[in-house]
Order: C-alpha cells, then structure tokens, then sequence
C-alpha cells in the first residue's frame, strides 16, 4: 500500500491512537478521511473509524489503514491533518 495523499502530525497521530484504544475500534476498521455533504454551506472534510467498502482506496499509515473513497482524493490531497485538545481535528492546506 501506498502513503496517504495527505500527512498528519505527531499530535494527530496520537490522539487516533488514543481513540483506538478507548472505542476499542475493530481490526477490520480504518481511519476515513474525505468529504461530507455539499448544500449551501458547501462541503466537509470528515475523519473517523469507519468499514472499508469495494468503492474505497486504501494508504497505509502505519499502524493505521487511511480510507479514502474513490474520487475524493483531490479534495485532501495536500492537507495536513492536526489535533488541537478542545479544538479536534482540522485540515490545513500545507505551505508549498
């Protein structure tokens, strides 16, 4: 498997090792990063545990399965994904 198209931070990382552990998340779940709804206020980009299906990509972050559903790369291509205590997770656009 290859990298995800979008990196974490060592405080991300942490805390979906933490949640692991805490939600007691199943071997078959991987970590989904994507796009959530449209509408109005435009669209979302989402992580969380979640099953992997047959309309999905799969990266490899050790010791995570990254998910990502076909046709939704080029919206997290490029992110960094941090976690703040309080805040949660957010998507960056990384400096070129």
């Amino acid at each position: 498997m290859e990298s995800p198209p979008f990196s974490f931070t060592k405080a991300a990382v942490s805390e979906l090792l933490r949640l692991t552990k805490t939600l007691n998340i199943a071997d078959s779940q991987g970590v989904r990063v994507g796009v959530k709804g449209g509408g109005c206020s435009g669209a979302s980009l989402i992580i969380g545990f979640d099953e992997i299906n047959e309309n999905d990509q799969l990266f490899d972050l050790s010791p995570f399965r990254i998910i990502i559903q076909k046709g939704q790369s080029m919206y997290v291509a490029g992110m960094l994904i941090d976690f703040e205590e309080g805040l949660g997770f957010s998507f960056n656009s990384e400096p070129l």
